[in-house]
């Protein structure tokens, strides 16, 4: 165990993951607390899978895996990357004890704040009292390596007797400068450097390798010692693909690239020619260049093809340039063999889902029962999913879409609901964190005979978190380019400071009381607006066949058509 790391030899990864499985967060914490025990303060980094994270970043992932046993959800962690440390931590000395419920309210109330703020708080306001940041780690690290030697549960009880001065709280860990914490992706970096076409192709082959090996994209990609998003890479893949068409292979400049609003897409197997697949790359490249952001998905004679495929087929393009040296003359896709399809039919492609905005959505794509959701994203202010009814007001059992505002009409609280499902409830519901009530997913009715209790119905909006955006009517999509404003309000949230505490292995009665920490005010107001999905329209190559004998260095110019772009806006509709 060497002096900066819970876990030693292991090097940063070129390529950092979207989710950490339940299990290596449990493994990982129990090496954290070892260490910290023996050498009486934190680390600066802690090892989870093959990755290097902060302890900041271990905050929010181990207060989501305590989140998500309490609730018994064996869903993989969503990582938050590039949180920032604490201002000035501090607290007071603790000595007490926890039930179960009560610190994973603390850590459900740390993660939200990460998620909001982006920032780790100095302390946690607890029943036994300021609970300081260094402290709260630890904690964290004591319930799940306690976890990891009982079958996965969760302790009773968590206990704690830490002093304020303890040398552990006098030192504030920091994420060693040789490792690299990702760049988030709408911001830029302080100076972009050229890039090779060579270094280019490798990291196409690590990304192709990643999907592959994992089913979905990662976050980012490290190439040259920077972390580029998945939004700035498909950038790079398709003016590498457009300039190797054209034999150059000049290196090229990286820009920023705001993340795709909403990624969707509906596709089937099939061949394109290079001079199809090229064309498509330079549409892409077109509407990056002119929006600064990269499209949900791209038209195409196969369908709609999602930005997520996008990636991983122009990463498979560029690893075949790698082997080959050349463009290959056909690009083949096989939706049955795909990792981001899994060989589920293209109407449900919701497997590969990507949340690349950092918005603090938690995406389930798949159920356990068979009349289970298609799709389930939430975050702390929107509860979205395709399921059937489980209450019985809506009238049949079809797939529906809903999107309602993540607030529980019991606790009158924002951001404190989550998913969960069962043999209870099959389809799936909707959980309050705090009072236990729970709703339905389609109609948003309380799950008791009599209740009056809903959740309140809204809309996605999309451009709190994203702009350039187009809008045309779902019915029939026009070559309208009429934008939408954005009228959504900042949300105000005054400094909420969080709880947190550590386990004891001993069991005792959980009891229940007030949780409120009437110390702190939270004001959460925003406006809602239509969500805006973008689309590549590339009439050239629908229903047109292109012979790649005659066409090798194409002139894209001449061909590719930018103003043939579209929006598509989500709407609440029957899925049969």
């Amino acid at each position: 165990m060497s002096e900066t790391s819970a876990a030693d030899s292991t090097t940063n990864s070129a390529v950092k993951p979207n989710k950490v499985s339940q299990s290596q967060v449990l493994s990982a914490s129990k090496n954290l607390k070892t260490y910290i025990e023996k050498n009486k303060k934190l680390p600066n980094y802690i090892t989870i899978g093959n990755c290097k994270y902060s302890m900041e970043e271990y905050m929010s992932i181990s207060s989501a895996t305590i989140v998500y046993k309490n609730k018994k959800s064996k869903s993989n962690i969503v990582v938050k990357y590039g949180v920032k440390s604490p201002k000035s931590p501090t607290g007071s000395s603790i000595s007490g004890k926890l039930t179960k419920k009560q610190y994973s309210t603390y850590a459900s109330n740390v993660n939200r704040y990460i998620n909001k703020y982006n920032i780790a708080p100095n302390y946690a306001s607890t029943k036994l009292g300021k609970i300081k940041f260094q402290t709260f780690i630890y904690g964290n690290s004591k319930i799940l390596a306690w976890s990891k030697d009982n079958k996965g549960i969760l302790p009773n009880t968590l206990t704690l007797k830490v002093s304020k001065t303890h040398s552990m709280n006098r030192y504030v860990p920091k994420f060693p400068k040789n490792t690299i914490t990702p760049v988030t992706p709408n911001n830029k970096t302080p100076t972009q450097k050229n890039l090779s076409i060579t270094q280019i192709l490798k990291a196409s082959k690590q990304v192709k390798s990643y999907v592959e090996m994992n089913n979905s994209l990662p976050s980012s990609v490290l190439i040259d010692g920077k972390q580029y998003s998945m939004s700035e890479f498909l950038y790079l893949l398709s003016y590498a693909i457009v300039n190797i068409n054209k034999g150059n292979k000049g290196n090229i400049t990286p820009i920023s690239v705001k993340a795709p609003s909403y990624p969707n897409g509906n596709f089937t197997s099939g061949n394109f020619q290079k001079g199809e697949f090229v064309i498509l790359a330079n549409n892409v490249l077109n509407f990056i260049n002119t929006n600064k952001q990269a499209p949900n998905y791209a038209n195409s004679k196969l369908g709609t093809i999602k930005f997520q495929s996008l990636v991983y087929e122009f990463s498979g393009i560029l690893d075949f340039v790698d082997s080959n040296g050349s463009l290959p003359n056909n690009l083949t896709i096989n939706i049955s063999t795909n990792p981001l399809t899994g060989g589920s039919n293209s109407s449900n492609n919701t497997n590969g889902t990507y949340d690349p905005i950092g918005d603090g959505f938690i995406i389930i794509n798949s159920s356990n029962y068979t009349c289970g959701p298609l799709l389930v994203k939430y975050n702390d202010k929107y509860l979205i999913s395709t399921g059937k009814c489980s209450c019985g007001v809506i009238g049949d059992y079809y797939y529906h879409n809903s999107t309602f505002k993540n607030y529980c009409p019991f606790c009158k609280k924002d951001g404190c609901m989550i998913y969960e499902e069962g043999p209870t409830c099959p389809e799936g519901m909707w959980v309050c964190t705090i009072c236990d009530a729970d709703f339905c997913l389609v109609s948003g009715k309380e799950h008791i005979n009599g209740s009056t209790k809903y959740l309140t119905k809204t809309e996605y909006n999309a451009s709190q978190y994203t702009s350039n955006t187009y809008i045309t009517s779902t019915d029939q999509l026009k070559d309208n380019t009429s934008g939408i404003k954005d009228n959504a309000k900042d949300n105000i949230i005054n400094d909420t400071i969080i709880n947190d505490s550590i386990v004891d292995d001993n069991y005792s009665n959980e009891t229940n009381e007030n949780l409120t920490d009437n110390s702190t005010n939270i004001s959460n107001s925003s406006e809602d607006s239509i969500d805006n999905n973008t689309i590549i329209n590339n009439t050239i190559i629908n229903n047109t066949i292109i012979n790649n004998n005659i066409i090798n260095n194409i002139d894209i110019e001449n061909l590719s058509n930018i103003d043939n772009i579209n929006q598509l806006i989500s709407k609440e509709e029957d899925v049969f």
